[in-house]
């Protein structure tokens, strides 16, 4: 599945730099291998720029 732009209700773990992500905090989401994957939107940014440039282009 593709990123989404989005908050989670829990805190989750950034799959790049590994910190926490706190309840509600603006992060990106993706559904892999039946397991939800969170990054914080500059983490995106820094190690998956073409994905962040199409995060930024959705309404």
């Amino acid at each position: 599945m593709e990123w989404q732009k989005g908050t989670m209700s829990k805190k989750s773990q950034c799959i790049f730099c590994g910190y926490t992500i706190q309840p509600y905090a603006p992060c990106a989401f993706r559904e892999k291998n039946g397991e939800t994957e969170c990054a914080h939107l500059h983490c995106l940014k820094k190690n998956s720029p073409e994905e962040f440039e199409r995060l930024q282009s959705q309404p």
